[in-house]
């Protein structure tokens, strides 16, 4: 505590800020690595599991005060995510979009633990029908992508290739008249999501899900997609960025907003905000 007064003080103070500008100015080094915790402190760059990505908080705090009970896992990958909606959520069911074959074991398996509760859908969602070049690295397949010309990423090595079904979900959801209502979706599909909400753009007209939740990245600045025109594809929703704890409330508008960074954003239907405002923070610009 007393070291968080001391560098507000500081920043109050107009000879003390100028000498800290000029140490960062003299070292790139430490201006990087300030720049990096701001970046972890406002939710970007913390994947490293469903607590720091702030998944965990929204899935066993946010969605329950949803009512959320029928859910999409689209990109379901190994099933971390659905297990967490299974977990958390014990009156919910989970459709799972995801099709790597090398995940299809780990999900069926999933599947048989839970028959009435998960339903694997082995293809990828997407803007038409057609078959697709997934590609993957077998190490660490979650980072599998229908997405070309990545390359410039250098974390990615997708070097192996598979071919694989896509399907609307407009066509594959809304004429079985068995079809549950969607309360909540979540997309991660590394970069691949705008066709995804292209394809689905009837079923969200007609379904109205309470609550979607986006994964935004670097991939996006090579698809030519910031996270605005994602955000005009989901008109009636508010924006909010997932924090360990919290939620922030977002202007899709906003430079910040919009940083090619890996970060995690949930839309929540406009009638549904005042039921999860005790845990947002206020709207940043």
């Amino acid at each position: 505590m007393q070291e968080a007064l001391s560098l507000r003080s500081a920043l109050k103070d107009r000879q003390r800020r100028q000498a800290l500008l000029q140490e960062l100015y003299t070292d790139p080094e430490l201006a990087d690595n300030l720049l990096e915790i701001l970046l972890h402190l406002q939710g970007y760059n913390n994947p490293q599991n469903g607590r720091f990505s702030g998944e965990h908080f929204f899935v066993t705090t946010v969605l329950p005060r949803l009512g959320v009970r029928h859910c999409l896992d689209v990109g379901a990958a190994q099933g971390q995510y659905s297990r967490l909606l299974l977990n958390a959520l014990p009156q919910c069911r989970v459709a799972a979009f995801e099709p790597l074959p090398l995940n299809r074991p780990i999900l069926e398996d999933l599947e048989q633990r839970h028959p009435q509760r998960f339903q694997l859908f082995p293809y990828a969602l997407g803007a038409v029908a057609a078959e697709g070049s997934l590609h993957y690295e077998s190490a660490r397949p979650q980072l599998a992508t229908l997405c070309e010309g990545l390359e410039a990423i250098e974390y990615l090595a997708n070097d192996q290739v598979v071919s694989v079904p896509i399907r609307r979900l407009d066509d594959c959801w809304l004429p079985a008249a068995d079809r549950p209502p969607i309360d909540f979706i979540k997309i991660d599909s590394e970069g691949w999501e705008a066709e995804i909400l292209d394809g689905a753009a009837e079923t969200l007209q007609q379904c109205r899900p309470l609550a979607i939740q986006l994964e935004f990245n670097r991939h996006h600045l090579f698809r030519g997609h910031t996270f605005l025109s994602l955000a005009r594809c989901l008109p009636g929703y508010g924006v909010f960025q997932l924090l360990p704890e919290r939620l922030v409330q977002r202007d899709p508008a906003a430079p910040l907003t919009n940083l090619f960074q890996f970060s995690n954003f949930a839309f929540i239907r406009d009638d549904q905000i005042e039921a999860v405002l005790p845990l947002v923070l206020p709207l940043i610009r």
